[in-house]
């Protein structure tokens, strides 16, 4: 089939939706990049207890921001949904309207909640102490940043809705741009003062969000107006709080346990157990982000063609976005495990390999989350979003049980494995759900087989490097007194990468005519998609 021709068998909206995840991932991938440098400078700077603290403090400021996001509840997920819908149908004024009326309901609710959690800290300063070991002072230095996050969110959110995703990508790019050149030259002049790296990194914040009020005002202005109602506040709040109360409920479910897993960890372990931690979460992003930068651009998406009644399109997505962000998870993830020891000590230093366990069990949880951001714009297509907060519930349920009884029992190790089992659980019951609710077809076999070949080609990988490979790479490296790279495993990662594509081919996971719609996808002359689609081709001609 000619390029000519595959054009045409592809709408707008899919080349939408690719451009806008092609930026999302794009960003995502720059925020780990960035913040492996940040740790690569903090942990020259400070000790691994001070950033144990610093992590601390900033848990509790991400708690109440997590408080924050659902009042209104769940308004940016709202204006993901309704954003594409009134812009597909060109009902300007509604659009409007509701950005006005969302923004004061925002503005509102972040001065109430800031002031809330100043009065919190201050009344309660004496707990705080005990656990920042006097280091309240940085409860106050980052307070601000409640409110700058709700606001910089809303923005991010109204932005996604106008697929503006290269826009955030720039915003992200100022803010770790800043940050990292500040802790240069702290690192220059010798700087390790606690209270001034807080201050810096509510400065990335600042900036980035003052640049983009700027923006949202000038595109907000250009909005031209249409001759249809736009409707009441009562309205306005009516569909908020009808859309966006059940994904409200999910996030803030979710992401208040993922902040109070910290302070968990640090009442059965030392500080520093949170530093490695931290640094496993911060890792596995780069594996999680190969599904999890689709979900926006999903949402918005699924709002557009839901709107034009293309639910066949819908399916179609799902069952492509899945299939590919699984194929790109296990790899990551797999490369990941591998290149571990290294990365900590080009990052962090020698003695951080004492969470090279952590951090390499901590990969595999990710592995079975590749369903959670898709599922949801799928149910939000089907119009089946009240049932997300259920679900939600009976996750964390199976989840939060066994990351207690395996830390109380087993201490972090024992709370890592609970994760895994029970995010295994998770994934098989999405599996079914979006069967039976979402109403696609999912080839199982399929499925089954990319995890064997990944649990096949790291267990191979492994192997080697146990019995063959590590003696190997010593006895060269000392003889080129090159001992820096004693920890760079090349041989077991070309081991992985070889036998996981190998059995990809084998196992017939991708077949011509799905290479073929991807690359239909990316059918322009920017540079990036022209590289993608000479891939594309080259494993079309393999399969």
């Amino acid at each position: 089939m000619k390029d000519s021709e595959k054009v045409g068998i592809i709408s707008k909206d899919h080349r939408k939706f690719a451009k806008s995840a092609f930026y999302s991932l794009f960003n995502s991938y720059g925020i780990f990049i960035f913040q492996i440098i940040i740790s690569f400078f903090m942990a020259r700077l400070i000790s691994q207890e001070s950033w144990g603290l610093l992590l601390l403090a900033m848990s509790y400021i991400n708690i109440v921001s997590l408080i924050l996001s659902f009042f209104p509840p769940a308004l940016t997920f709202s204006l993901n949904y309704y954003i594409p819908r009134y812009v597909a149908l060109n009902h300007n004024n509604k659009l409007k309207w509701m950005i006005k009326a969302g923004f004061y309901l925002k503005i509102t609710f972040a001065l109430i909640i800031f002031f809330i959690s100043l009065i919190i800290f201050f009344i309660l300063k004496p707990f705080f102490a005990i656990y920042l070991l006097g280091y309240t002072n940085l409860l106050f230095l980052l307070s601000p940043l409640i409110f700058i996050i709700g606001l910089s969110t809303l923005l991010d959110s109204i932005y996604q809705g106008f697929f503006k995703y290269k826009l955030i990508f720039l915003l992200t790019l100022l803010k770790f741009s800043f940050y990292i050149s500040a802790l240069i030259i702290c690192l220059i002049f010798g700087i390790t003062n606690l209270e001034l790296i807080a201050l810096i990194y509510l400065l990335s914040y600042l900036i980035p969000f003052l640049v983009s009020s700027l923006i949202f005002i000038k595109i907000y202005l250009n909005i031209k107006t249409t001759e249809e109602a736009k409707g009441s506040f009562k309205d306005v709040l009516s569909k908020i709080t009808k859309y966006g109360t059940p994904l409200g409920i999910n996030v803030f479910l979710n992401e208040t346990w993922k902040q109070f897993q910290t302070p968990i960890i640090g009442e059965y372990e030392p500080l520093s157990t949170i530093t490695g931690f931290t640094i496993s979460k911060y890792y596995s992003q780069i594996s999680l982000t190969a599904a999890s930068s689709f979900s926006n651009p999903l949402i918005t998406s699924f709002s557009s063609l839901d709107a034009k009644n293309e639910h066949n399109q819908i399916a179609q997505i799902y069952n492509m976005i899945f299939k590919y962000s699984s194929f790109l998870m296990l790899l990551i993830s797999g490369c990941l495990y591998i290149l571990t020891d290294f990365f900590l000590v080009l990052v962090y230093g020698e003695s951080y390999l004492i969470y090279s366990t952590i951090v390499k069990l901590y990969l595999l949880t990710i592995i079975f989350t590749v369903l959670g951001n898709i599922f949801i714009p799928l149910l939000n297509a089907k119009n089946k979003i009240k049932i997300l907060p259920i679900l939600t519930i009976i996750n964390l349920l199976i989840i939060i049980p066994s990351f207690f009884i395996g830390i109380v029992f087993y201490g972090i190790v024992g709370a890592i494995i609970g994760l895994i089992i029970s995010k295994f659980i998770v994934f098989l019951i999405q599996l079914i759900l979006s069967v039976k609710i979402g109403n696609v077809k999912l080839k199982s076999d399929k499925i089954f087989f990319q995890y064997l070949i990944f649990f096949i080609s790291l267990f191979l990988a492994v192997i080697l490097e146990e019995i063959l490979f590590r003696e190997i790479r010593i006895n060269i490296l000392q003889n080129l007194n090159l001992l820096f790279f004693k920890n760079l495993n090349v041989l077991g990662l070309l081991s992985f990468l070889i036998t996981y594509f190998l059995l990809n081919i084998l196992f017939k996971i991708f077949s011509p005519k799905e290479i073929e719609f991807l690359e239909a996808l990316l059918s322009t002359d920017k540079l990036q998609y022209r590289v993608i689609k000479r891939l594309l081709k080259f494993l079309k001609k393999i399969l």
